[in-house]
């Protein structure tokens, strides 16, 4: 069974589709839209956080002398290093806001006041896209034809 009836022929024995022409399926299967994570690219987030303000109070900090190294002013001076080189290197194209770095990185913004938490929040929704379901899943765009071989194999007849 290909990649295409692997994922639609599951699809299609969703409730919904019970009642429904082929037509009417995938007509449904065509605009259905999910969301889904995907990596955010980084000048999207110095973007977001220059417009949101927290960006300028990061990067004071981590040019500021380093304070004393038993401090939790030391742990918010060099969160700030991190996260400001992190996001300037030229290496970094993409951020997964997902990964256990970033995650520790937005973590450390909130807590040293760098950033409020729903500026994290909006930060942390930029990875958040809208895609048709077949995108989603990595298929080619459906036709008629896939819906009725779909149903016919699922009903036991291909």
């Amino acid at each position: 069974m290909s990649d295409i009836y692997a994922k639609l022929c599951p699809k299609l024995k969703e409730p919904k589709f019970a009642t429904m022409s082929d037509l009417e399926a995938l007509l449904e299967i065509q605009s259905e839209m999910v969301w889904v994570r995907v990596w955010v690219d980084t000048a999207d987030a110095i973007w977001h956080a220059t417009q949101e303000g927290y960006y300028a109070r990061m990067k004071h900090v981590s040019e500021s002398a380093p304070p004393e190294e038993i401090s939790q002013a030391y742990q918010c001076w060099a969160a700030a290093k991190n996260i400001i080189g992190f996001v300037e290197s030229t290496k970094t194209q993409k951020i997964d806001m997902d990964s256990q770095g970033a995650i520790g990185m937005k973590m450390a913004m909130v807590q040293c006041g760098f950033a409020t938490q729903a500026q994290v929040t909006s930060l942390d929704e930029l990875a958040n896209k809208q895609v048709t379901w077949c995108e989603s899943e990595g298929l080619p765009e459906i036709g008629l034809g896939h819906i009725v071989s779909a149903r016919e194999l699922n009903n036991g007849v291909a």
